[in-house]
């Protein structure tokens, strides 16, 4: 069935620390967006039902954690679908979970770790750029 299959990258979640990767896919499966952009933020998902499968570990594991889910959970998105608003979230979200770096710069850094999800922000890059240059 079309749209069911995603090519994601694994890479971000399996360089947790062990005890991270079991909530980090729980995390992935059950988050909005909102919610792993909180707990990226924050370290903290405190005042939802989510609190029992966390694991007990300090704001900075969990900030990790939510960088590696979101950074995962973006390559499930199709870039030929989102418009150029979402591009630029995606591309301002990948920009948070790297500290601030150029997402143009962790091309090369992260190419051989994570070649799924930089195939994929090649995409979003190209994307963008088509929409910077077409006028309708």
């Amino acid at each position: 069935m079309p749209g069911t299959s995603y090519h994601i990258e694994r890479g971000f979640i399996n360089a947790l620390a062990l005890n991270l990767r079991k909530p980090a896919i729980k995390a992935l499966y059950r988050l909005s967006f909102g919610e792993m952009l909180r707990l990226a933020h924050e370290g903290s998902l405190s005042g939802t039902l989510h609190q029992d499968w966390l694991p007990k570990v300090s704001d900075e594991a969990l900030q990790t954690m939510g960088r590696a889910v979101l950074l995962t959970k973006l390559t499930y998105l199709d870039t030929n679908l989102l418009s150029p608003e979402q591009a630029r979230m995606c591309l301002e979200v990948v920009r948070f979970c790297a500290n601030g770096e150029e997402p143009a710069s962790l091309l090369n850094q992260w190419l051989a770790s994570h070649r799924v999800f930089c195939d994929w922000l090649n995409r979003l890059l190209d994307t963008i750029k088509w929409s910077a240059n077409s006028h309708f």
